[in-house]
């Protein structure tokens, strides 16, 4: 894992380097769930909502090839029932605090400085930061999250996994994406990808941002 991130890194910084990328800002919805399988049964969950900002980076690897990575602050989360004392469902919600490294292959329709469509995908590597669980009304679940490896925790402290997107690009640097991402990591401490308890991670996000320096390349083209 550690060598892809490197590769992808290294892969931006030299397209930067030679004046093929842009930097910019990214941010809007973010919509997330946390699939729960017990051996062949799914526990019915839904989506909670959050947000998702960052930075990304943009190089051209290609005509109409690119290479997109950067970092964003992500909330994660799901919402579930569980039973109390008097068997009535009681809804709980988690809320996760996360640091994702998307490292995206774009390919886009059009050429640089137009209003394009563009679509594409890779992989995500995540850190978990911290949460909470919620109830209403209130019940022992009330609490902080515990993250990280032992048994003793809620959740997993990293995470991998894949991710597809698509929008539309224009000429000024502004931009909308529509994106799915797909954990890899079963995120129970307790078990692993083979045991009958898996934990994994799902979101859906609606994005808008700017390439800041989109403008800044027409001017220079201009003189």
């Amino acid at each position: 894992m550690k060598k892809m991130i490197l590769a992808a890194m290294t892969l931006a910084a030299a397209s930067t380097s030679r004046g093929q990328a842009n930097l910019g800002v990214e941010g809007g919805l973010n919509m997330a769930n946390y699939i729960q399988k017990y051996g062949d049964n799914i526990r019915p969950s839904e989506y909670v909502s959050g947000v998702r900002i960052g930075v990304i980076i943009d190089g051209a690897i290609g005509r109409r090839c690119f290479l997109q990575s950067g970092l964003s602050y992500v909330q994660n989360g799901t919402k579930f029932y569980i039973y109390n004392t008097s068997y009535y469902p009681v809804p709980l919600t988690m809320n996760v605090n996360s640091l994702v490294l998307p490292v995206n292959f774009i390919y886009k329709t059009g050429k640089q400085y137009r209003n394009h469509f563009f679509v594409g995908g890779g992989l995500t590597f995540g850190v978990n930061i911290n949460g909470s669980s919620t109830t209403v009304p209130k019940t022992i679940y009330n609490r902080d999250l515990r993250i990280g490896s032992e048994k003793t925790n809620d959740l997993k402290r990293l995470e991998a996994g894949g991710c597809i997107n698509m929008g539309i690009e224009f000429k000024k640097g502004l931009f909308f994406r529509a994106g799915y991402h797909t954990g890899f990591t079963n995120l129970n401490p307790i078990s692993n990808s083979t045991d009958a308890i898996l934990v994994k991670n799902r979101n859906i996000s609606l994005t808008f941002g700017f390439l800041i320096r989109k403008t800044m390349h027409k001017v220079k083209r201009s003189k």
